[in-house]
């Protein structure tokens, strides 16, 4: 079996489109019964039965980002600079495209939504949520950006630590995650603010670390054993469509879905290291996802209330109308990251981040995957 030697693992580019999608199906429903309520069409329940298989894609999008993390950092030698080029490429990441979507949903809410609710309208919930605060958010989907950044900075400090004290990174960020469950275990009151710091769900992370050490390592399954793994993944997901388990922070819900998902992200790794070639444009697309993930429910939302708001027409079937709606938010997707996303990373790692020898560092996280 051989290696990808290419900067992007087309495998998991194929995964962040599965995931993406996933997620825009697990969401659409909620316009498309908007624009049925408006038209007095029947409501639009096909995709409930299919509501934490299509959550699924956010267990993907977690153990996709802890092989991502793992892969840009295995074999660099760990210093000071190394690690805040780090923090510093994984904060503009995230915040800057998530800073522009936040700004013109606010934009959109206060001129023609109504206004910021009242006990939300003051500047500690503001700006919590420009830094991703647990428990502080305007966008829904956005709770998964606050895992996201939890996980960025428990892996910084785990390299601090290794660094520091001569560890070895991977069991150093298993003791410090355990650490951050047994703490919170005792100081969780019930708050959002504390959910995250104790929730089973940011080992999916670290599976996806488990699983970028086995990559390094070549410890591939054969293609006739990613095949039946494949099938494991499928059996899962039809036992867990057809006996749901509660949506929630806990690990029940970690066995019940982070294991198919894990499984299915091993699979695909496997069954390219055997030779199997990935569709180039399926890697476009996963370019394109952390875009279409923060627009995609706003989008859609806003095309539903822009037409209803024109008086234009009933001409969709809400069957119709759901997968219209999202390949429209991936297209949307996809030209706002080419337009806006990539621009702005240039500009801030430009402007931030530089090596030791003061070069500037304008790689594109997305594009060491």
């Amino acid at each position: 079996m051989g290696l990808n030697t290419m900067s992007k693992i087309f495998s998991i580019q194929a995964l962040r489109t599965i995931a993406a999608v996933l997620v825009c199906f697990s969401h659409v429903q909620f316009s498309v019964n908007e624009y049925a309520l408006n038209f007095g069409l029947a409501e639009f329940t096909d995709f409930i039965p299919f509501g934490d298989f299509f959550r699924n894609g956010v267990d993907i999008f977690f153990i996709v980002s802890g092989f991502i993390i793992y892969y840009i950092t295995h074999g660099k030698t760990i210093n000071t600079d190394f690690c805040k080029r780090f923090i510093s490429k994984r904060a503009i990441r995230i915040y800057s495209m998530y800073w522009v979507v936040l700004i013109a949903y606010l934009i959109y809410v206060i001129l023609f939504s109504g206004g910021i609710p009242p006990e939300k309208a003051n500047v500690a919930y503001v700006t919590a949520n420009f830094f991703l605060i647990p428990g502080f958010r305007f966008i829904p989907i956005c709770w998964t950006l606050a895992f996201e950044m939890f996980f960025y900075i428990s892996f910084f400090i785990s390299l601090i630590i290794t660094m520091k004290m001569n560890t070895k990174l991977i069991p150093t960020l298993i003791a410090l995650l355990t650490t951050f469950y047994v703490i919170s275990s005792f100081v969780y009151t019930g708050h959002d603010n504390y959910t995250i710091y104790g929730s089973p769900l940011v080992y999916e992370f670290l599976i996806g670390v488990l699983i970028a050490n086995l990559y390094f390592k070549k410890k591939f399954l054969s293609f006739k054993q990613s095949i039946i793994a494949l099938g494991i993944y499928a059996a899962f997901a039809i036992f867990n469509i057809l006996n749901p388990v509660e949506y929630g922070f806990t690990f029940n819900y970690l066995f019940r879905w982070g294991t198919p998902a894990a499984i299915l992200v091993y699979s695909l790794l496997s069954i390219e290291a055997s030779g199997i070639n990935f569709n180039n444009f399926i890697s476009k697309i996963g370019d394109t996802t952390y875009s279409l993930y923060l627009i995609h429910s706003i989008f859609m939302m806003f095309f539903i209330r822009l037409w209803i708001k024109l008086g234009l027409p009933d001409l969709f079937a809400t069957e119709f109308l759901a997968y219209f709606l999202v390949l429209l938010t991936m297209c949307v997707g996809a030209i706002i990251h080419y337009s806006i996303e990539k621009q702005l990373l240039k500009l801030f790692y430009s402007r931030f981040v530089r090596d030791s020898k003061n070069r500037i560092d304008t790689q594109h996280p997305s594009e060491t995957a």
